[in-house]
């Protein structure tokens, strides 16, 4: 059995190799208690202006300046998007492995997964890729440090498309909503690293459903 397979059991039961019909999967967070951070916005106006940049996006708003590729609220939009980013970076794990999710948005909107050990540089190469396109970045989240992130990410990947049955490009998933990706990195990161050890977020008799074992890959 796959590491991916292992954690698709875990969110929704065993898998019956002899089932050859279409695979609808019901996907329920909730069976994992999730408890690595997720950062507020660096700012309370950030929610609206990132929503005010996506409507932007999402309509072809051309820049009011002819050699920007993007308008100056959606520009605004991603500094706040990578300042928060920038605050899942330990200040003594500066350069430590770790799995990202990111959300574009453009006439289309995708999430992406990937892995890096210089993660505002990695986002700021994704931003610049796609603002020629008409994309911005407008969510984000990365994972606590670890050594190496490599088969987390092959994990991440491999359930992103099972979760979501519809067509994606490499690492990123159009029509993703950004809940969901982050919910599956967040889910493979902690399913599948010592994260619930070093904070003593072991699960407790609280939790509604109690996860099986599953055996460290990274």
């Amino acid at each position: 059995m796959t590491e991916a397979q292992n954690v698709m059991e875990v969110l929704y039961g065993p898998w019956d190799p002899d089932y050859r019909g279409s695979l609808e999967l019901d996907v329920d967070f909730g069976r994992v208690r999730l408890t690595t951070p997720v950062l507020p916005p660096v700012d309370p106006h950030v929610p609206a202006i990132v929503e005010l940049a996506r409507a932007e996006l999402r309509a072809g708003t051309l820049p009011d300046y002819p050699q920007a590729p993007l308008t100056e609220t959606s520009e605004l939009a991603q500094e706040c998007v990578q300042q928060q980013l920038a605050g899942y970076v330990e200040a003594d794990r500066p350069r430590a492995a770790r799995i990202y999710v990111l959300e574009f948005q453009g006439a289309r909107q995708y999430c992406m997964f990937g892995r890096t050990t210089n993660l505002i540089n990695r986002v700021v190469d994704h931003c610049r890729a796609a603002e020629p396109h008409g994309y911005g970045l407008v969510a984000g989240w990365a994972s606590p440090g670890v050594d190496d992130a490599q088969a987390l990410e092959r994990v991440v990947l491999s359930v992103g498309g099972r979760v979501h049955r519809r067509p994606h490009y490499r690492e990123r998933f159009y029509d993703m909503p950004f809940e969901t990706g982050l919910n599956i990195a967040r889910m493979v990161f902690e399913l599948n690293s010592d994260w619930r050890t070093r904070t003593g977020g072991a699960p407790g008799p609280a939790d509604p459903v109690p996860s099986p074992r599953v055996e460290p890959i990274g």
